[in-house]
């Protein structure tokens, strides 16, 4: 490995006083969650995508059990400090800012394009057209908020209070970011230059990375791609939002915020009990993108009876 021209890779650190993310808040073995999504993830990414690298950046020591099976599976560990774009302890999301770090880091590897995509996610197609994109673009997703969405709301007030601009900008989410070595080079410089800002004036975000993202991206529109070509934000829970997009003009990259505890990891026992990934009409089951969870109409039911 290493004499590739594409490198596919996630992002993990952790950190016992620094904040995950809200969807594992009471998960208990934290980092063994982590590297079983990446492992299903990267392993989806590396049998789809068989002529690019692949790898996971952390700042952790992998456990010897995972060690091997990450050998196994062919996949790369890098390790790297969580030594640049850290707010410190009790920040919200704080660790989500390691993404920015591993890709400061991997832009020093002899790669001609990246790809970053969360562990919460499944490859299910070649992204071979999509290195023809980063000729040109930095790719990113649109995840399609309109202004009066709460989230949305809050993130233009802080936007507003840092920039003192009303302008809203594109709520491109974090879970995919995809250029050439130049053009990612560009970007991660601004990136540093907001966070200096931010750490200089104290400016706290509830939005974690996307917030320095999103402010980047604008600064940098011209060279900058929506990425929902590639790349779909199922969620799964009781907020259940799904398309046909991941059989239908499909995209490559399934990613499932809410199956981090729940589709993946069955979808990681499978894989440790057989040695290849069930067929993948079974994969769209467990993660529930076809078809919504029981305990959905259990709710609904149990909401009806009580009306």
């Amino acid at each position: 490995m290493g004499n590739m021209n594409n490198l596919i890779f996630e992002a993990f650190a952790y950190s016992n006083d620094m904040e995950s993310g809200v969807n594992v808040s009471g998960v208990s073995d934290k980092i063994s969650l982590y590297l079983k999504n990446a492992l299903v993830s990267l392993t989806s990414a590396k049998i789809n995508n068989p002529d690019c690298d692949i790898a996971l950046i952390t700042n952790i020591e992998i456990p010897d059990f995972f060690l091997k099976l990450y050998a196994k599976f062919k996949i790369m560990i890098i390790k790297n400090e969580f030594d640049d774009f850290n707010f410190g302890p009790n920040y919200s999301w704080g660790l989500a800012f390691y993404k920015l770090c591993a890709i400061k880091a991997v832009l020093k590897k002899d790669y001609k394009n990246y790809l970053m995509i969360d562990t919460d996610t499944y490859i299910q197609s070649s992204l071979y057209d999509l290195w023809e994109e980063t000729n040109y673009n930095i790719i990113l997703y649109d995840i399609n908020h309109r202004l009066s969405i709460k989230n949305c709301k809050k993130f233009n007030d802080e936007i507003y209070s840092f920039t003192g601009q009303r302008k809203p900008l594109t709520n491109y989410g974090g879970e995919f970011i995809a250029g050439n070595k130049e053009n990612l080079t560009k970007f991660i410089e601004e990136c540093k230059l907001v966070f200096d800002e931010m750490i200089s004036r104290k400016f706290i975000t509830s939005h974690g990375d996307e917030f320095i993202i999103r402010i980047v991206a604008e600064k940098l529109r011209a060279i900058i791609k929506n990425g929902g070509g590639y790349v779909f934000r199922f969620w799964t829970g009781d907020f259940y939002l799904s398309s046909t997009c991941y059989k239908y003009n499909a995209v490559s990259v399934l990613h499932v915020p809410d199956e981090k505890n729940k589709g993946m990891i069955k979808i990681y026992s499978y894989l440790i009990s057989y040695g290849h990934f069930p067929a993948i009409d079974k994969i769209y089951k467990l993660l529930h993108i076809n078809k919504k969870p029981f305990k959905y109409f259990i709710k609904k039911v149990l909401k009806h009876l009580k009306s």
